[in-house]
């Protein structure tokens, strides 16, 4: 699951395949936070409250586990 991004920015839609470094959109900023930013998910299927989130690594991301709050760029 992907989220905030700026209302109709999306360059894919559902189902799209997409490669490492495809722009997908533009960030946004409309949730509880001062900066544009996306929230990134992967879970076991489409319904977001009956899923198991799966593990996901960023390639340019060191961390062994990702803080709430910590900012950091991935790639």
């Amino acid at each position: 699951m992907l989220a905030q991004f700026l209302a109709g920015s999306l360059l894919v839609t559902s189902g799209d395949r997409v490669q490492q470094g495809q722009p997908l959109g533009k960030l946004g900023s409309s949730s509880d936070t001062v900066t544009p930013h996306a929230h990134v998910q992967l879970q076991s299927g489409p319904d977001r409250e009956h899923i198991n989130g799966l593990p996901v690594r960023f390639t340019s991301v060191q961390a062994s586990s990702l803080v709430r709050g910590l900012f950091f760029e991935a790639k």
